[in-house]
């Protein structure tokens, strides 16, 4: 047996004990022994006895669940993550289990159950027998036998009512009078309120034509379809185990036209793009219900569950109790009940963030990727992949669809199905025929100029004033929470940082009114202080602005207003999101101020006016992607305005109105934002044009950490060179933008090749010259496919 061990690249061999003869199977997780200890493992295979002599191998010394927690397919998707994402095989696996399953202090423990062998009429034959030499045995009887033919019960609860002992159900399991057998516990997931089922809003004619398509593919079977049901069994693609072909998107869909005309058969993974309001929601509700009638399931990913209750409150009008939703503020105990219901088949629909993609639907027959542009779709830590790209390779994997979904699609995305990798589909209009709000651009220079010293121009009053007076809603937008951003000495210029991490402290107003200085990465908190550290002056004071200062100045200038501020400080008890959406909703919000928690996935119709407070946040940010981000949080906010029969406006302030991400922003322009993106990126070699590597290390000490990042620039550029990497280069060691982060210092290097796959694989060799000789303290962290730069 093939067994993948805990922190080690490597799958150990084990003997199956006769105690476990035929009972494990590819996913049961087992505790094996590892020289003097015992650890978990994960089967992944089996062996042939001519393979590996039995006498060589050492037992497996139990099963810890009584049945597989992963299937064959996604043992075969940690496989490719391993190769696409330079991670540990286990490192994958794990990834893949719910917090509750990992590790052995919680498991997934079977209960008991008792089951009647004998007809009830037997039973109580044998029960009269029995009464007066072993009373408790007849009792146990008489209480299976009022089951019926067969009946079974929970151990624990047998015994209670007959008043029995485990010894006393051991003797009737050896004469063969009832069985004993393991169940896992009927647990199931925290209930949630529904919306009532409602049915299926008729199709704009946009929309017609798109769910045409897509049916014809999720009906009729995708370009991946077998025999059976359009699902190809894992092993059967010709893939055995092995990473996709470099240079080519892990999809389904993989080199097929937009239009079919690859062998006239239509691609499987598709690009749905739609503007705010089109209907996006609607299309995934109708191809989830076609999969559902063929008797598979289907998985929704979406950026943030907590911030999109609206969307889960539509999957469940529609889908009652089918659907399982997944998301972090759920207990351990709660997603691993869910999780047990995905896996038996009784929830097949499953909505949830990033981990959602790993749901063990024992069907699958679709992926929805909605807002697939997020970053909140790439993991920060080990393995760090994207749920997007896992989407494309498990739908490939076991012959399923995929749509990615977005008003803003990433540029990697959008290039793929211009390149006719993915099927292009598009609604360039709102539902009803509802305009996109117009947009407006205020100079912010010209307002200084002009002597208004407010944070909301001339424009953006006028309109709010309007827009409260109307008893209409507005939305306040700008991505950075505090009242102030810096604390700064205008005598030296001075600026006040956080001791442990290379960034300044952000200013924040406590519900007292008094002012407290917080590190956004490490949460170090201290009081401002009253004079200079550096030159001892007076004039030390806050600068910049942050939602809180967002806050007390709308409040003063609307006093008559009902305003809310929504973000991290607000809502970082579990139900805010939510609480604060239906107020919203609801209209018993006037105005709400918020970062980017409210650009996703509301749909409000009282909002008429979209009001940005600073476009230039993001838009100068040391990140090769930060005019495509600009854009996509711009437009994602502004098509917040106008979803009723109301329409919308939106006020952008900004010191840059020539910009042309904000140009595209007013236009609602994307093709003029991706050609932008795409030229630059084609001339550096960026994605999608190129592939890109991102290796971090990180010590307590600077001078080590140089060291050892220099030696890897130097080694990873000899691989490279040695490996004939086309356009394959390798920058010199350098101090991360954020150069000491959480009381560590940061030195990165970054790797650029057209070819992705021999760039991984020059990676790894450069790694594994180092690995003897790397310093103890110093860690090295690899991420492929970078989405943060900082």
């Amino acid at each position: 047996m093939d067994i993948a061990a805990p922190d080690v690249d490597r799958v150990f061999h084990f003997l199956i004990p006769p105690a476990l003869e035929g009972r494990l199977e590819v996913g049961h997780r087992v505790i094996v022994p590892f020289g003097p200890r015992r650890v978990e493992g994960t089967v992944v295979g089996f062996t042939g006895r001519a393979e590996v002599p039995p006498e060589r191998l050492r037992p497996v010394a139990a099963l810890q669940d009584p049945v597989p927690v992963l299937t064959p397919a996604l043992i075969e998707l940690a496989r490719w993550m391993e190769d696409r994402y330079l991670c540990l095989f286990v490192q994958a696996l794990r990834a893949m289990l719910p917090p509750g399953a990992r590790g052995d202090r919680v498991r997934l423990a079977p209960r008991v159950w008792v089951r009647l062998t004998l007809d009830p009429a037997q039973a109580r034959e044998q029960a009269a027998a029995l009464a007066r030499r072993a009373p408790r045995q007849a009792a146990v009887l008489e209480r299976l036998a009022e089951l019926g033919p067969h009946g079974a019960v929970p151990q624990a609860t047998l015994l209670q009512a007959a008043g029995a002992s485990p010894g006393a159900l051991k003797a009737l399991a050896r004469k063969g009078w009832i069985a004993l057998e393991e169940r896992e516990p009927a647990l199931e997931e925290p209930a949630a309120a529904a919306e009532p089922p409602a049915p299926p809003p008729p199709l704009t004619p946009e929309q017609e034509a798109v769910w045409r398509r897509l049916e014809a593919v999720l009906v009729a079977g995708s370009s991946a379809a077998g025999p059976a049901g359009g699902r190809v069994p894992p092993g059967q693609q010709g893939l055995a185990g092995e990473p996709f072909p470099a240079g080519q998107a892990a999809s389904a869909g993989s080199g097929v036209a937009p239009h079919g005309t690859a062998g006239g058969r239509p691609p499987a993974a598709f690009l749905l793009h739609g503007v705010t309001g089109s209907g996006k929601t609607e299309i995934y509700l109708r191809a989830i219900a076609a999969v559902l009638a063929q008797g598979q399931g289907a998985i929704c990913l979406v950026p943030e569950i907590a911030l999109t209750p609206q969307t889960v409150a539509r999957f469940r009008a529609r889908f009652g109790n089918r659907v399982a939703v997944l998301h972090s503020a759920m207990t351990p105990a709660q997603r691993l009940a869910t999780w047990r219901a995905i896996r038996a088949g009784r929830k097949p629909v499953v909505v949830g963030a990033r981990s959602a993609v790993f749901a063990p639907l024992p069907n699958l027959g679709l992926i929805v990727v909605d807002e697939e542009h997020e970053t909140s779709y790439k993991q920060e830590e080990t393995p760090r992949y994207h749920a997007r790209e896992v989407a494309l390779a498990r739908a490939r994997l076991e012959g399923a669809a995929v749509i990615l979904g977005s008003a803003t699609p990433s540029v990697e995305t959008y290039h793929r199905a211009l390149e006719g990798e993915l099927g292009l589909l598009e609604l360039a209009q709102r539902v009803g025929r509802r305009p996109l709000p117009e947009v407006e651009i205020v100079d912010l220079r010209q307002e200084f100029e002009a002597g208004h010293r407010s944070l909301f121009s001339r424009r953006l009053l006028e309109l709010m004033r309007e827009r409260l007076a109307a008893r209409e809603q507005v939305l306040l937008f700008l991505n950075r929470r505090g009242y102030h951003t810096v604390l700064l000495c205008r005598e030296c210029g001075f600026v006040l940082r956080c001791p442990h991490c290379d960034v300044s402290l952000t200013v924040h107003q406590l519900p007292s009114g008094r002012l407290v200085c917080r590190c956004h990465y490490c949460d170090h908190r201290q009081v401002p202080p009253a004079t200079c550290p550096h030159c001892g002056g007076v004039a030390v004071h806050p600068f910049g602005l942050g939602t809180q200062k967002v806050e007390e100045t709308a409040r003063k200038l609307f006093p008559g207003a009902r305003i809310q501020r929504m973000d991290a400080d607000v809502t970082a008890r579990r139900g805010s999101h939510e609480a604060i959406y239906r107020q919203f909703a609801a209209g018993r919000i006037d105005v709400l101020i918020g970062t980017q928690m409210i650009a996703k996935g509301w749909d409000v119709p009282g909002v008429t006016l979209v009001g940005v407070v600073s476009a230039d946040t993001a838009l100068h940010m040391p990140d090769f992607r930060r005019q495509e981000r600009t854009f996509q949080l711009l437009e994602q906010v502004a098509g917040r305005a106008g979803r009723g029969p109301r329409a919308g406006r939106v006020v952008i302030q900004t010191y840059s109105p020539d910009h042309p991400c904000l140009q595209a922003v007013a236009r609602h322009d994307y093709r003029a934002l991706f050609d932008l993106e795409v030229a630059e990126r084609r001339e550096l070699g960026f994605p999608p044009f190129g592939h890109l590597i991102r290796a971090v290390v990180a010590g307590p000490e600077r001078p080590p950490v140089e060291r050892a990042a220099t030696r890897l620039a130097l080694a990873w550029r000899q691989a490279v060179d040695d490996a004939g990497v086309r356009a394959g280069t390798v920058t010199p060691a350098a101090p991360a933008p954020i150069e000491r982060l959480r009381g560590r210092w940061r030195w990165h290097v970054l790797a650029r090749a057209a070819d992705g796959a021999a760039l991984r694989a020059a990676t790894r060799t450069a790694l594994e010259r180092l690995r003897g000789a790397w310093p103890r303290d110093v860690q090295v962290q690899v991420d492929v496919d970078p989405y943060s730069m900082l």
